[in-house]
């Protein structure tokens, strides 16, 4: 069930509205700077323009690096676009496999169209059409968040493991 930008389904979306893949990524890389412990992604097609960029694997490193109990956690249907397009996040998934998880939709979640990402259950990035380059962030949603973060753990929850992943290489 993909939530919307409010918690209200009739209010209009709530947040600073982006427009454009350059500012969503600086949006992005800024949740993520802030983050303390934990950064959760939910995308159909994690975009390269967005996740495979510095400015996305550079803070997600520095957070897993500070703490062992810090992570994150991507969620992804095309995985195999994600593979082949976002080398970077893959070679970090390889890298630090226990910090930073990757999972595919399940069953129930195939087709949505949304993309958000969490920082710490406390600020978000939303995109409601994956086909618009149009988003909401705001920095300080706890309540908002908490929303984005139970619906990625349900689908987390009835996700698949993805063993291309893993792979040796040989």
């Amino acid at each position: 069930m993909a939530i919307e930008p409010t918690s209200t389904p009739n209010e209009a979306p709530t947040g600073r509205r982006l427009e454009g893949y350059d500012a969503a990524a600086a949006a992005i890389s800024a949740l993520v700077t802030g983050a303390r412990h934990e950064v959760l992604v939910f995308a159909p097609t994690l975009d390269r323009r967005l996740f495979n960029t510095a400015s996305f694997v550079d803070p997600v490193t520095q957070l897993i690096s500070r703490h062992a109990r810090n992570h994150t956690r991507l969620l992804v249907e095309d995985t195999e676009y994600m593979l082949k397009e976002n080398r970077r996040v893959t070679e970090l998934c390889r890298k630090f496999s226990t910090r930073v998880s990757m999972r595919r939709f399940g069953e129930s979640e195939r087709g949505r169209n949304d993309m958000f990402v969490i920082s710490d259950q406390a600020g978000y990035l939303y995109q409601l059409n994956r086909g618009q380059p149009v988003f909401f962030t705001r920095r300080q949603a706890r309540r908002e968040a908490l929303e984005y973060a139970q619906d990625f753990a349900a689908a987390w929850n009835c996700s698949d493991p993805v063993p291309e992943l893993h792979t040796l290489g040989l």
